[in-house]
């Protein structure tokens, strides 16, 4: 008699690492099902469809959780709802209950689990040196969040001994396991970023953020791994400062230095082409030439994002020819600086996944380095939890000032979050508005669409920076 399929069903399946770990359960030959309280958006929308996950959309599904042996629970979805009806019935029944890091640790982790974290560019570069190790002919394990041009899926258990993990410092499962994802990911080597402090609904104090990251280093120190952290990334002295142990160091040439000592690989020479959309760097390694390198992806921050994927393979024994052809050939991720197409108006429409404002000012000066004579329209959708605190209206100013027009739409606020602490588009509008004369608040829609229309041409860039998807925006546009 032919043995029925465990089942596991997902609270919140339409994350980007979860709805890629759902697919990968199904094929490991569980019976997957899943839940979405909130609207599934593209990309996950035609990748759960692809790979044919059934779930419920805008809704619960209690039979499911009744029928499932493991339920994995998505990181924010008791932050949306601390009383979710599935939650509650799988505490009801005694299910096991585990958020997604679970799965990471016990099928993606290998001998040598690479985690790749920090404040910013842990996709892309995650992304890049899971496509070294791959083109290298490591065949190694990894798990991505964003969709990678060329990969069939964002996971995949490899038989190499080296596996990639973007390793997110939030709460493995807000409200209910506290803990950093990444430190469930076995990690024997780590690159850090930046920790600058962010996920302020977990973190309500620089110190306790910072704090994360000083768990892994040790932990990493405590295993004999290869550390590896940006020289200019912020507050990362003051992670180094609680641990003890060795070291490596990046930099990108320009960035001011916040560890002392020269950095042990430093991104110089940088060139920008952008009639080949191309970046063309070279790299040193202890003060002497490593290799030339040439990257399609744009911008300084992803010069430093490569960067960092270099040193980190190169620690682990890819040869710096491999290295150079991976950088040269990887295509890019979803949604980051992505181009999905033109307005009636001629304007170049942009994606890209920068919902915080360090990101987007990234994303702006990686828009003004390749094309200066564009207008840059900046379109910010904040990720929610900046929605929760006050205290986020401090690092918005600066951050938008490369932008020739910035527009807030509508900004939505979590019922449970007391009156006193919640951020509204207006408030946003006014901080950025200390250093950026030209921003407007746009809460409506139509207005939004209409003003895009009105106000860009083939002169300009629109670019969409958001967590969630903008589907609804670009079809009123093309």
């Amino acid at each position: 008699m032919k043995k029925e399929a465990k089942h596991i069903h997902f609270i919140g399946i339409a994350g980007s690492a979860i709805a890629q770990l759902a697919v990968m359960m199904k094929q490991k030959g569980w019976k997957v099902t899943g839940s979405e309280h909130n609207k599934v958006w593209e990309p996950m929308k035609s990748f759960l469809s692809d790979n044919d996950i059934k779930y419920t959309e805008l809704n619960y599904n209690l039979e499911d959780v009744r029928n499932a042996d493991l339920i994995i629970l998505g990181g924010s979805a008791l932050l949306k709802d601390p009383n979710h009806p599935e939650y509650i019935e799988a505490k009801k029944l005694g299910k096991r209950i585990e958020g997604y890091a679970y799965l990471v640790g016990k099928y993606i982790s290998a001998d040598k689990s690479i985690v790749v974290t920090g404040s910013y560019g842990k996709s892309t570069t995650a992304s890049i040196l899971a496509w070294i190790l791959i083109r290298a002919g490591s065949n190694p394990s990894y798990m991505i969040g964003g969709k990678v041009e060329g990969l069939s899926a964002g996971v995949k258990i490899g038989s190499g001994e080296v596996s990639v993990c973007e390793g997110d410092e939030y709460a493995s499962v807000w409200g209910y396991d506290m803990e950093p994802r990444f430190l469930s990911y076995k990690p024997t080597h780590a690159i850090i970023t930046s920790a600058e402090w962010d996920h302020i609904d977990v973190y309500n104090t620089l110190d306790s953020y910072i704090a994360a990251y000083v768990k892994l280093a040790k932990m990493i120190n405590k295993k004999q791994g290869s550390l590896l952290v940006n020289a200019a990334g912020e507050n990362l002295d003051s992670v180094l400062d609680d641990c003890e142990g060795e070291y490596s160091t990046y930099l990108l040439s320009g960035e001011k230095p916040v560890l002392s000592g020269k950095p042990t690989y430093l991104a110089k020479n940088l060139e920008f082409d952008s009639e080949k959309t191309q970046t063309r760097f070279v790299v040193d390694k202890n003060n002497n030439e490593y290799e030339q390198f040439a990257s399609g992806l744009i911008g300084r921050h992803n010069v430093e994002n490569c960067l960092a994927a270099i040193a980190m393979a190169d620690s682990v024994g890819v040869a710096a020819d491999k290295i150079a052809e991976g950088i040269r050939t990887f295509p890019g991720l979803k949604r980051r600086l992505e181009i999905i197409g033109s307005a009636k108006s001629g304007a170049v429409l942009i994606d890209d996944f920068a919902h915080s404002p360090v990101k987007a000012q990234a994303t702006i000066t990686a828009l003004k380095d390749f094309y200066p004579d564009k207008k840059v329209i900046a379109v910010y959708f904040p990720r929610t939890s900046l929605n929760q605190n006050r205290e986020t209206l401090n690092w918005y100013p600066g951050a938008f000032d490369g932008a020739d027009d910035v527009i807030i739409p509508r900004v939505d606020v979590q019922a449970s979050t007391p009156r006193a602490d919640r951020v509204y588009g207006i408030d946003i509008v006014e901080s950025i508005a200390k250093s950026q004369p030209n921003v407007r608040y746009i809460p409506i829609n139509e207005n939004l669409i209409k003003y895009l229309k009105e106000n860009s041409d083939e002169n300009s860039i629109i670019v969409f920076m958001s967590s969630t998807g903008i589907d609804w925006a670009v079809q009123q546009l093309i």
